[in-house]
């Protein structure tokens, strides 16, 4: 996640590198989509509250 924050960010920086950027920023929107739902099946699973 963090590897692809810094491609979105060096990309608007610099102005190059658009298609990457694009790339990478579907890219986190699917791992944070996914993130969320693991730590709710997480919780919802009586695992616990302590996820963080």
């Amino acid at each position: 996640m963090a590897r692809n924050r810094m491609l979105i960010a060096s990309s608007m920086a610099s102005g190059e590198n658009q298609a990457q950027a694009e790339e990478a920023s579907a890219l986190l929107a699917r791992q944070s989509k996914d993130f969320r739902e693991l730590r709710e099946d997480y919780v919802r699973n009586q695992c616990g509250n302590d996820w963080d």
